[in-house]
């Protein structure tokens, strides 16, 4: 009876935290090519709203509240915006940003501009991408491994990127660590 009750609390708990990501729009890409835990996609140009953030993705320095609170209407048309997945976290630098991609029936009708000068609407170029999902979850120190081994396979495959490297998360933090998907990719040339 502890057996079967155990496995309908952890079943309960990995449905809830897999709802958690089903519920939102997913940004659209095809799969061209697969192997082990890289991936080539190929992506559309995405409209995203942005903000900077600071430095480790760890310590986002409020970057995603301030995207939160664009969504939940703080722009110029007081829009309440659906929350999508994934939240890139691209680094570049000095320049690191995280970004939400706006829904396509919002970009479709047109993307309010924010009303904090940190909010900007940018674009994902489209284009192909080599990504790499990282297991469990995301850390600074994951995230540069990860960023190491996506390297390492691209020399592998004679393949050359053009870009900063972008982390993709795709569920909540309460989610639990072994069933959280996150990748870290990079454009390629």
């Amino acid at each position: 009876m502890i057996l079967l009750t155990t496995g309908i609390v952890v079943a309960l708990v990995i449905c809830s935290c897999s709802l958690t990501r089903v519920g939102y729009e997913t940004a659209d890409y095809l799969v061209t090519g697969k192997d082990s835990r890289f991936e080539i996609r190929e992506y559309p140009a995405l409209d995203l709203v942005s903000t900077p953030m600071a430095k480790s993705p760890d310590s986002e320095g409020g970057s995603f509240m301030r995207l939160f609170s664009y969504i939940s209407g703080d722009n110029e048309s007081a829009q309440k915006i659906p929350m999508t997945t994934p939240v890139f976290m691209e680094e570049s630098g000095v320049d690191a940003q995280m970004s939400f991609v706006i829904p396509q029936d919002v970009a479709k009708k047109g993307i309010p501009d924010g009303l904090k000068p940190s909010i900007k609407i940018t674009k994902l170029i489209k284009g192909r991408y080599a990504v790499y999902r990282i297991k469990g979850r995301r850390s600074a120190m994951k995230g540069e491994e990860a960023k190491l081994a996506l390297r390492e396979w691209l020399r592998s495959q004679n393949l050359d990127f053009a870009g900063p490297f972008i982390v993709a998360s795709y569920d909540p933090p309460f989610t639990p660590s072994m069933l959280q998907r996150n990748e870290v990719m990079v454009r390629l040339k």
